[in-house]
């Protein structure tokens, strides 16, 4: 599935969909990434796969998928 964001300029970016969860927007210099903000609960209800980065509200800790379970990246 595709879709397309708007940034705060009005600029249309590409957004590529990666299963049911999960996207990458296209990031350009100078623009920041905003990681899918979840609670424990809901993390835990995601069919997770490696390298999915989450932030969870829960712990307040950004969270990567690695070898089968989650792990804080801070």
């Amino acid at each position: 599935m595709n879709a397309s964001n708007l940034d705060v300029s009005g600029e249309a970016r590409a957004t590529a969909f990666i299963g049911n969860s999960a996207r990458i927007n296209n990031i350009e210099a100078g623009e920041t990434v905003l990681f899918p903000s979840l609670t424990t609960t809901e993390r835990n209800a995601l069919t997770a796969s490696n390298g999915m980065v989450v932030y969870n509200e829960t712990t307040n800790k950004l969270q990567v998928y690695a070898g089968g379970s989650w792990t804080d990246l801070h």
